[in-house]
């Protein structure tokens, strides 16, 4: 989500660290998903991209709206018991690809409103 504002932004990860105040492995981390900024971080990065922090919250929750929905569409409903391994297998493929899916539709998204600003422009 983060990497995807910051690619439409034109900023590199050290740029974007840099002006959010933070380091770039930092960034990196908050990008895949392996930590999670506190507010006052969070508003200095919707900041550096242009955005308040109220609309990036919005695109995080419609992105995370996506995923629930994406994720619903391709975990299978299981009735029986049993831990096979192939089970857990399927749940991971699901979640990558549901995690896919979600940058798909978020870079569709911003492609959609930037096609949607040029056209009025």
């Amino acid at each position: 989500m983060i990497a995807a504002l910051r690619a439409r932004s034109g900023l590199s990860q050290n740029v974007m660290a840099g002006q959010a105040g933070i380091r770039q492995s930092t960034l990196s981390r908050i990008e895949r998903g392996q930590l999670v900024p506190d507010v006052f971080l969070f508003s200095r990065l919707a900041k550096t991209i242009g955005l308040s922090a109220a609309e990036l919250q919005r695109h995080v929750d419609e992105a995370i709206k996506r995923t629930r929905e994406a994720a619903a569409d391709v975990t299978p409903n299981q009735k029986s018991s049993g831990g096979t391994w192939w089970k857990a297998a399927l749940a991971v493929a699901g979640i990558v690809g549901v995690s896919g899916l979600a940058a798909y539709a978020v870079s569709a998204m911003f492609q959609e409103s930037e096609e949607d600003g040029k056209a009025g422009s």
